[in-house]
């Protein structure tokens, strides 16, 4: 193989497969970046086929696989695997953009204007697959009858509209291991007619976010004619590392397409495509937490009442990190406590329906919810002090919905008296 690309596209692209990369020593190849001269995601080790000048890279660690494609000069067809850091170390100590690199026997040059380098790198033959097996008759592939019988679904969705969903709920997910099942976005399709309801949601056990949007596009059961009946409710669980990849994605398309089959989905945005294995496990039916209507409703500056508790959340308890919010007609008092720092306290306005309240909750779970919104003003609905907050956008009636809908549900801190 024989291959010409420039130091700089190469660098980026290594950026992204150093994340994706293995760590594991039981298995040296995950440690190693697939370079080869056609796409991995939907084709094998195919010599005699040619993609034109395109170089393809890819990386896997057997939970997700990610493969890139960076225009470059195809001297000679072929593959090869290289350690990604080593790789990627000499490619950034490189001074010129044109690099050159020459592969046999599972050893690569890297050759550049002023100097050469040498990687002793491994088959490509020994790289697993980034869709799971190994056959290509058992592949999921977004375009064409699928190969296998088990049920595919397909559809496309705005880049721009799948980055702010994942926006929107990724920082509520789990990290905590006893509960696996919570260590992702929840991922949900449902069909109506001519359009399909998308919604996202993220959940630790003490708040949860949710993102939802109406997708134009039917979805699409096996590539068959839609349906204009309801669809069942396709879900899936997507870990952590691969929600952090999406939000990543460097997306130069207008449109992701996304197929969902059996155990792993594929996002697919032409230059980048990202692959990954779905948490199993029953996501907790999080629409029971969601309440229609609150009893106390609240209308506040986003950008105030972000610096405020930012203000206050300086003298929070860290072992308790609260702060308290007490209304009082259309005055909003925040305040925390920390018995050995001291306390503090700020008023600011806000428009209110319903009696007054005084409510505690988790400032830093507060301010991720906070930083979603991207309104000028904050709802915030409350029922008592007991039961859950919800926070979300406040829509003007000249804005509309169209980018879609999203909120946050924040359990209460209950503080002790006395």
């Amino acid at each position: 193989m024989e291959l010409v690309f420039s130091r700089k596209t190469m660098a980026e692209a290594l950026k992204m497969a150093g994340r994706a990369a293995g760590r594991s020593s039981g298995l040296p190849v995950l440690s190693n970046v697939l370079i080869v001269t056609h796409d991995p995601l939907w084709g094998m080790w195919d010599n005699s086929q040619n993609n034109g000048d395109n170089i393809y890279l890819a990386a896997t660690d057997l939970e997700i696989g990610v493969r890139m494609r960076i225009p470059g000069q195809v001297v000679q067809q072929g593959a090869i695997t290289l350690p990604v850091k080593t790789f990627a170390s000499f490619i950034n100590a490189l001074s010129e953009d044109d690099v050159k690199l020459a592969s046999t026997n599972g050893k690569a040059k890297i050759r550049s204007e002023k100097g050469e380098f040498s990687i002793t790198g491994a088959s490509a033959d020994q790289f697993p697959s980034l869709i799971g097996e190994a056959a290509m008759d058992s592949q999921l592939e977004l375009t064409g009858q699928p190969k296998d019988e088990k049920e595919t679904h397909f559809f496309s969705l705005a880049s721009g509209a799948l980055k702010w969903m994942v926006q929107k709920v990724s920082f509520a997910a789990s990290r905590d291991d006893g509960r696996h099942y919570l260590n992702g976005v929840h991922f949900s399709l449902s069909s109506v007619e001519d359009k399909t309801l998308l919604r996202m949601a993220a959940t630790d056990g003490t708040r949860l976010a949710v993102a939802s949007m109406a997708i134009e596009e039917p979805l699409k059961k096996d590539l068959g004619a839609p349906s204009t009946r309801e669809e069942k409710e396709v879900e899936a669980i997507i870990p952590n590392k691969a929600v952090k990849e999406l939000e990543k994605m460097a997306v130069s398309v207008d449109a992701v397409k996304i197929g969902l089959q059996d155990n792993r989905m594929v996002f697919d945005a032409g230059d980048t495509a990202l692959v990954t294995r779905l948490v199993e496990g029953e996501y907790p039916d999080y629409q029971q937490v969601i309440r229609e209507k609150s009893v106390i409703n609240l209308k506040a500056d986003t950008g105030d009442l972000i610096t405020v508790i930012r203000r206050i959340s300086q003298v929070s308890n860290p072992k308790l990190p609260c702060v308290k919010l007490e209304i009082a007609g259309n005055r909003m008092k925040i305040s925390a406590d920390n018995p050995y720092l001291g306390d503090g306290c700020e008023e600011m306005d806000v428009e209110k329906a319903g009696d007054d309240v005084g409510i505690a909750v988790n400032v830093r779970y507060l301010m991720d919810a906070l930083r979603a919104i991207d309104t000028q003003e904050t709802l915030i609905d409350i029922d008592s002090e007991l039961k859950p907050v919800v926070i979300k956008p406040s829509f003007r009636s000249d804005q509309g919905q169209a980018s879609g809908k999203h909120l946050c549900v924040l359990m209460p801190v209950r503080l002790a008296v006395g």
